[in-house]
Parts: C-alpha cells; sequence; structure tokens
C-alpha cells in the first residue's frame, strides 16, 4: 500500500499559475509540476453549485449527492438556510480503516473518523463545519502552538475598494499560509504511520473573490483605483501558497505520491449582484407592478458605488430600510482580546480576532452528534427583503451565491402554491423571454447567457433541485434594463471574484512518468488518490482514475 499527501490548492487558477510559472514566481509548484502527470480539470456543470469539496470526498458529483447547492429552501414553509457539510462517507473512511492525517479541508467531518487525526475549520474559506477536530483538542493545540489562521472567518468582508482592508487581508492569508505549512509538517511527524495526509490551501479562494478586478482587465471594477493593488497582492497570496507547498512537499518520505490539485478556479465575478440583487426585484416588480428597490438614487450605471457602511446595509438602505446598529456591528462584539500563549518561539499570539477584526472561535466543545449538519443563516441576502411576497407570487429568487435561481410556487408542491402543475412549462416559458429580455444598462447587450431548467423532467420530484430556473448571467454589470419595469439598479458591486471550471492536478511519484494527460473530469482526482493508495475504487465514485491515463501513453 502506498503514502499519498493530497495537496489541495482551492480556487487557484490555471491561467494565472500559467502566468507565474512563465515568471519563476512559482517555483516549488513548478518542481512538482516538472515530475509528474499533468491534468487541466475541467467541472463544466457541478462547480456552479460551489460544492466542490464535498465533490472531491465524496467522490460523486451535485446529482450524486442530491444536493444542488448550500442554500436549502423548504415549501412547507419558505424558509431558507445554508447547510454545511452532511454525513455523507468520504472515501478516506475506508475499511479497513486507513492512518490518515485530515487537515483542514473544506466539508470534512470528525463524524467520520479515521485512525490518526481530522482537523476542520482551522482557517479554510467555507469550511462547512465550526472549528472542530478529532480526537478533541487537537486544533486547539495547534492553534496554541501555530496561532489560529488571521483571516479565518474575516475572508467574507467585501474588501476590493478598501486598500487598507486589501492589505489586511493579504497580510494575513500570507501568515495563514506559513502557520499552515508549520501545522502540516507538525502533524505528519505527530503521525508518523500515515498512509493518506490530506489538506487544502484556501488562500487563492479567500483573495481571488475579493482580488480578481486586479486581474482581469474587462470587469467593470477594473477600472478602480485599487486594481493595481489588488493585482500585486493577489500574486503575493499565490507566491506564499507555492512556497507552503514546497515546504509541505519537503517534509514528505521520498515514497510517497504527491497529488497537488484544484478542483475548480477563478474568473470575473458576474452573478453577485444580478444574482442576488437585481433577479428578485425583476421578479417583484414584473408580478406586481410595484418598485421595491430604487436603486443608488443619481448614481449613473456604471459610477463605482463605494458602499463605506458595508456592501449589505448599503444595499438594504436602498430599500428605505435603514439596517439596525446591531447589524452594522454584527461579528464586531468580541472587541476583548484573548490570549493564545505557546506559538511556535515562545511569544504570545493575539488570536481572539482576525485581521478585519472578526472574532475566531476557539474549537467547539459541542460532539458531532450534537452538531449534526451545520446550519447557518442567510437573512443577510438581499432576496430575503421578498419573502413575505413569496407565497403570494408565481415565482421569486431563492438566496444564492452563483447562479440566479428561481423557484415557481406550485400547487401541490409548495405550501401555498399558485401555479398549477399543467401550467408549469408556460410560467416558465414566459419567465425565460422576460428574462432574455434583459439589458446590460451600460452596453445594451443581452445580459443572460442562457436559461437552465434543472426539474424540467419532474417539477414534483421530492430530493430535486430547488430552482426550477438557473440564470447564468452573460457579464458583470450592476444595472438592468428591461422593456417592462425599465431600469433596476445601480447597486455596488460585491466580489469581484467569481470561478471558473477550470482546475488542474498534477501527480507525482515512484512510477510515474512525467506527462500531459490533457483535460480530464475534476472528479477523477478521487479515484486517483484511492488507486495511489493501493485501495479498490469503489463502484460508487463517479470518476476515473488519472493513472488509467498514464498507462494508457
Amino acid at each position: 500500500m502506498g503514502r499519498v499527501a493530497a495537496i489541495g490548492v482551492d480556487a487557484a487558477e490555471w491561467s494565472l499559475m500559467e502566468e507565474l510559472f512563465a515568471t519563476g514566481e512559482l517555483p516549488h509548484l513548478a518542481a512538482v509540476r516538472e515530475r509528474s502527470a499533468v491534468a487541466r480539470l475541467e467541472d463544466p456543470v457541478d462547480f456552479r453549485t460551489g460544492l466542490v469539496w464535498e465533490h472531491f470526498l465524496t467522490g460523486r458529483g451535485a446529482a450524486g449527492n442530491r444536493r444542488w447547492g448550500a442554500v436549502e429552501f423548504d415549501p412547507s414553509t419558505y424558509e431558507v438556510w445554508q447547510e454545511g457539510a452532511r454525513p455523507e462517507t468520504p472515501f478516506y473512511a475506508a475499511d479497513p480503516p486507513l492512518r490518515a492525517v485530515i487537515f483542514d479541508v473544506p466539508y470534512a467531518s470528525p463524524a467520520r473518523p479515521v485512525d490518526g487525526a481530522v482537523v476542520v475549520g482551522w482557517g479554510g474559506h467555507d469550511p462547512g463545519y465550526p472549528r472542530a477536530s478529532e480526537p478533541p483538542g487537537l486544533l486547539r493545540e495547534i492553534d496554541a502552538r501555530f496561532g489560529p489562521h488571521p483571516a479565518c472567518g474575516n475572508d467574507y468582508d467585501i474588501v476590493w475598494y478598501r486598500p487598507d482592508a486589501i492589505d489586511r487581508l493579504c497580510d494575513g492569508l500570507i501568515v495563514g499560509a506559513r502557520r499552515r505549512a508549520d501545522a502540516a509538517a507538525w502533524l505528519l511527524r505527530r503521525y508518523p504511520d500515515w498512509e493518506l495526509f490530506l489538506t487544502v490551501l484556501s488562500e487563492p479562494h479567500s483573495a481571488g473573490e475579493q482580488l480578481w478586478h486586479g486581474i482581469d482587465p474587462e470587469l467593470p471594477t477594473a477600472t478602480s483605483s485599487t486594481a493595481a493593488l489588488a493585482g500585486r497582492r493577489l500574486r503575493e497570496v499565490y507566491r506564499a501558497v507555492d512556497d507552503a507547498v514546497g515546504r509541505i512537499v519537503a517534509t514528505l518520505p521520498d515514497d510517497a505520491a504527491v497529488v497537488v490539485f484544484s478542483m475548480h478556479g477563478m474568473a470575473g465575478n458576474t452573478a453577485d449582484v444580478p444574482s442576488m440583487v437585481l433577479l428578485p426585484e425583476l421578479l417583484y416588480r414584473l408580478q406586481t407592478g410595484d418598485v421595491r428597490m430604487h436603486g443608488d438614487a443619481d448614481i449613473p450605471p456604471g459610477t463605482l458605488v463605494i458602499p463605506y457602511r458595508g456592501w449589505t446595509p448599503h444595499v438594504r438602505g436602498l430599500f428605505g430600510d435603514r439596517a439596525s446598529l446591531a447589524q452594522r456591528v454584527r461579528g464586531k462584539a468580541g472587541g476583548l482580546r484573548r490570549r493564545l500563549a505557546g506559538h511556535g518561539d515562545g511569544a504570545p499570539v493575539e488570536a481572539a480576532v482576525g485581521v478585519l477584526g472578526h472574532p475566531i472561535p476557539a474549537e467547539t466543545d459541542l460532539t458531532p452528534d450534537d452538531i449534526g449538519i451545520p446550519r447557518s443563516t442567510v437573512d443577510w441576502q438581499i432576496a430575503l427583503q421578498y419573502r413575505e411576497w413569496w407565497p403570494c407570487l408565481e415565482a421569486f429568487a431563492l438566496p444564492t451565491f452563483y447562479d440566479g435561481r428561481i423557484r415557481l410556487n406550485v400547487v401541490g408542491r409548495e405550501r401555498d402554491g399558485i401555479v398549477p402543475v399543467a401550467a408549469y412549462d408556460e410560467v416558465c416559458d414566459r419567465l425565460e423571454r422576460e428574462l432574455l429580455d434583459c439589458r446590460d444598462a451600460h452596453t445594451g447587450q443581452p445580459l443572460v447567457s442562457r436559461v437552465d431548467r434543472p426539474r424540467r423532467d419532474d417539477p414534483m420530484a421530492c430530493h430535486g433541485p430547488d430552482a426550477d430556473l438557473l440564470v447564468v448571467w452573460a457579464t458583470a454589470t450592476d444595472t438592468l434594463e428591461h422593456p417592462r419595469v425599465g431600469r433596476v439598479g445601480p447597486v455596488p458591486y460585491r466580489r469581484t471574484g467569481g470561478h471558473s471550471s477550470h482546475g488542474f492536478a498534477f501527480v507525482a511519484g515512484p512510477g510515474i512518468e512525467p506527462t500531459d494527460l490533457g483535460v480530464c473530469g475534476a472528479l477523477d482526482v478521487t479515484p486517483t488518490v484511492v488507486e495511489l493508495l493501493g485501495r479498490p475504487i469503489p463502484p460508487a465514485l463517479e470518476g476515473t482514475s488519472l493513472l488509467a491515463a498514464t498507462a494508457n501513453r
């Protein structure tokens, strides 16, 4: 049986990596690449769910896991919430048990223990689980020895227009990458008989979502005064991640196989404002003839509105509903800093508050049974400004982090359904026509790239996607024009980075010849790791091992 170190580099965009390879700025990743079978990964559909690490852990995509997004909707109550890691069995929870060290992998859970250690939520972006570990107390010890990740829970603030916040976030991400490498090396020494070491470096994800306007000149936000700073600091984060990968790889035994990979990449964000703000207002106006959100008064489309109060309070203010003081300071109540002694050099480290002022919680004392499936509120999302009208509308926009999601209010499916099943296709057709009439207020070009119907075959299916219509946007904009309801917006831009389907995998180790495998599926990574471990590939895994591709070359 082989030893495998699988190192995820979360949302590292291949096109940017190629640029940095060419300039010699990623020497450690380049060294792994040179001795690897290299695949460019594509996942053109499932990456849009935002659950790529769940897909990696289970070896199954959205349909296989019966989960199409992190936000759940209950048709019996019209309630919505964000759901974290489900008790699915990850590939590493094998029989017989693997000797494994699982460190900071999003959507992993200590509910599925291994012969070794599972640490979750140390610093990863969207961890899907509270800060926890198995055995209990291990995460607390890591915090004490190395400090928590300074950007833990602090990488969701919208900072692209604030130079000081960009610097603080990137400084925290760079320190976090270094601490991650230190903690990983310590864990590998503590559990020397490991067969699988698995970790994910989240820093490219955290930085890319905030700073992509420094990379993509086509984004409207690329004209902002922070674009040059954003591009420079994002490249610094990539270099810090490269150094962390190099340090982790240097600690591995010579006989270990190494898989360095990313399940998806980064691109310009076209969805936040259209999906989160413009679409809910458009649907409300089309069905009621009323206006709920007025847009920024006297601000022409194309102006880079700077929401100094914070994005969500600013947009809420466009409804005439001023955020309360409690809402504006939410997350900052933990102003008193607690100290965690015992950093690697013996110096105390302030760790209760992260780089942008949000508390970093200690390891939870709750058990996996106590936690169950983690849930968190999405009440900050602008679509919830319309929730009281949902039972009265034919269709409404659900909260989302990616594509626009429209739910029909169907008789027999929703508690107060008003759309007969027989009229389902007719209503979908009508809504699609209205959506395709939307134009970008800047250019007059179509704003909607396409409209998908994931429930077309069976609208009444109990376990189908929450959305009846998925709206994929053609471009980033702050304002849409519609021939019947007029102008919706402008509103401030939110994240400047979204996601692409472009991942990669470097597979290196004894007996693996360097080769170019071309384009493969993102789900091929999981069976590759299983095969490298010398284990039979479970039939439930949907991908094909990349080693099969190497054998055919």
